[in-house]
């Protein structure tokens, strides 16, 4: 697994823990590059006995705070591709929770504040009618996305047609992302996503 620690490791951690440790600066930085989660669940896995209760149950209580909404946006997303695929519009979601499945296996282990998703360009116009007639209201638009938020405000969507503008030599065009798409589960459904290997690429240039 890719959020498992050895045996070195787990002891090395310890003995840090023990030490006159800065819980309020390890708490920031965690919080600034996104891993919250994973320290959270880290640490009551292999830790718990040398973390102060109240850094645990901050730790608690922020990661099911992002997990309750991780669990929400990913059924916003499953809805929105049934609606695209009734339509018979092919599309590939990324990042979000697709990428939180596919490498940790759980969606609350990773934070994230959108959904994205690919469709091929043509198709473009098409989903954008789609989210419209579907209570979602444009907010910005650009060269290569769209981004709609639905009527409560607690969804955003960014609706690609390529994943960067026209400027930027980007080897991740639809059709070939397509042919390489692998799938993951989310909440129990089947979706399609980005290869590694794009997913990689992907990561890389964004």
């Amino acid at each position: 697994s890719i959020t498992s620690i050895d045996a070195a490791r787990t002891e090395q951690i310890r003995a840090l823990l023990r030490t006159n440790f800065d819980w309020e600066y390890l708490i920031q930085t965690a919080g600034r590059h996104g891993v919250t989660p994973l320290l959270s669940r880290s640490l009551h896995t292999i830790a718990s006995d040398n973390v102060p209760q109240a850094i645990l149950g901050q730790l608690r209580h922020q990661f099911q705070t992002n997990a309750a909404r991780n669990l929400f946006l990913t059924d916003e997303l499953l809805k929105l591709l049934q609606l695209l695929e009734a339509c018979a519009i092919p599309a590939l979601p990324y990042k979000g929770p697709v990428l939180a499945a596919s490498l940790y296996g759980n969606v609350a282990l990773r934070e994230f504040s959108d959904l994205d998703i690919l469709v091929r360009e043509r198709d473009h116009p098409g989903a954008q009618h789609l989210l419209s007639a579907n209570a979602y209201r444009l907010m910005k638009t650009f060269e290569y996305e769209s981004t709609y938020v639905d009527s409560s405000g607690r969804v955003a969507v960014d609706l690609h047609k390529r994943m960067t503008s026209r400027d930027f030599s980007c080897p991740l065009q639809f059709e070939h992302v397509w042919e390489r798409r692998q799938h993951t589960v989310l909440l129990g459904t089947q979706v399609p996503t980005l290869s590694p290997e794009d997913t990689l690429l992907m990561l890389a240039i964004q």
